[in-house]
This record gives structure tokens, C-alpha cells and sequence, in this order.
């Protein structure tokens, strides 16, 4: 169905970090309409470290994932992503000041003194 969706563009699988990181930074948008709530969703975390602003649906670990260009949307609800796309683009690409501060959310030393924390 979606190959003869005229608005939709499928691209090869990513099979390495460095070209996941590629087509991440070339992006400007990425759509996370989950259905399950997913434990964590790292996808959206390395997609806003890029500069990637990310809508994603407000279940499981996602809402934990803001470094700042994450716009969470209730799941299900097709107008709530299409109103969060159209807040998106308004938006604009994002700024070198909101890359720079997505970077310094979950790095691996945050991560790791968070989880020291519940460890006796």
C-alpha cells in the first residue's frame, strides 16, 4: 500500500550506525505513532541528538525521551499527529542553540550515575 502512496518516500533499511546517523541528520521530522507502549525509544533520543525534531505518542518510556524537540501526541488520534506535523513545520528546522542543548540530555554518564542511584 505504501509503495503506490504517492507522499510516501521507503528507503532502505539503515544497517549501520554511521548511515542511521546520516539519514537522522538529513532529516527534519520523524514520525513515532507507536501503538505499544515501547520501554524507552532510544530512536527518539538519537534522532533529537541529531536535530531532528520528534513527534511520538505519549505511551511507555517515549515522554522520557525530551531533549528538547520531542512533541508528544495522544496515540491513536490521526488529527492529534497531523495538528503536532503542521506545530512541526511551523517550527521550523531546529536551532543550533535547541541542537546543542538535545545533546546534553541522556548521555551515557547521565545514564549511568541515574541508574547508580537505585542500585544499593
Amino acid at each position: 500500500m505504501l509503495r503506490d502512496y504517492k507522499y510516501a518516500q521507503l528507503l532502505a533499511p539503515r544497517r549501520s550506525v554511521t548511515s542511521m546517523a546520516v539519514l537522522l541528520a538529513k532529516t527534519d521530522i520523524l514520525l513515532m505513532p507507536s501503538v505499544f507502549a515501547e520501554p524507552f525509544g532510544m530512536l527518539s533520543v538519537e534522532a533529537q541528538h541529531s536535530g531532528c525534531r520528534v513527534i511520538a505518542s505519549s505511551l511507555g518510556g517515549l515522554p522520557e525521551t525530551n531533549c528538547g524537540l520531542l512533541t508528544l501526541v495522544e496515540e491513536r488520534n490521526p488529527q492529534a499527529l497531523i495538528t503536532a506535523i503542521g506545530e512541526a513545520i511551523a517550527l521550523g528546522l531546529s536551532t543550533t542553540k535547541e541542537r546543542r542543548s538535545a545533546v546534553r540530555e541522556f548521555t551515557l554518564a547521565e545514564s549511568v550515575d541515574s541508574l547508580l542511584q537505585f542500585i544499593p
